[in-house]
């Protein structure tokens, strides 16, 4: 073309992973542990918009009251992503039938905005709370054909 400038802008990448069911039952009440499958790397310094996509399920006999959050983990820095922490599901079952079963299943998102400097690494973390009556005889964070949870990124700037 004559007069006229072209410039190609390179498109920015975009990087994702799914994690694989985690059960968080043997985890302390109300302390964070590592999702499996979770760990994604942010390739390059830059503005990343992450998304994190956590679903939770809880079963319980009984009375029962927990709940679950999952936040992200800044692996390079060795510190939890602040503000990320994102309410995935809660079950609160006050009366109960003599062997009645109750659950819950939900799915959260969380998108943030991070400025790195140089490659990062990152993982989801999920914690259950355990509020009243029976403890749950299921607490995972679920990944799989019926929804699945993961962490996803897009560099959005420099």
């Amino acid at each position: 073309m004559t007069g006229t400038a072209a410039t190609l802008r390179p498109q920015h990448p975009s990087v994702e992973t799914y994690a694989t069911s985690t059960d968080l039952l043997p985890l302390a009440d109300d302390t964070y542990g590592p999702v499996a499958g979770s760990t994604l790397v942010l390739p390059s310094a830059g503005l990343w918009a992450v998304t994190m996509v956590a679903r939770g399920v809880f079963s319980f006999t009984g009375v029962a009251g927990t709940f679950m959050v999952a936040r992200m983990f800044n692996v390079t820095a060795g510190a939890a992503v602040a503000g990320t922490e994102t309410f995935v599901v809660q079950v609160r079952q006050n009366v109960a039938g003599a062997g009645q079963t109750t659950g819950d299943n939900d799915t959260a998102t969380m998108l943030k905005y991070l400025r790195v400097t140089g490659p990062t690494t990152l993982r989801m973390e999920a914690k259950t709370t355990f509020q009243l009556g029976t403890q749950p005889t299921q607490a995972n964070l679920v990944s799989d054909s019926n929804g699945r949870s993961g962490l996803f990124a897009h560099r959005v700037g420099d």
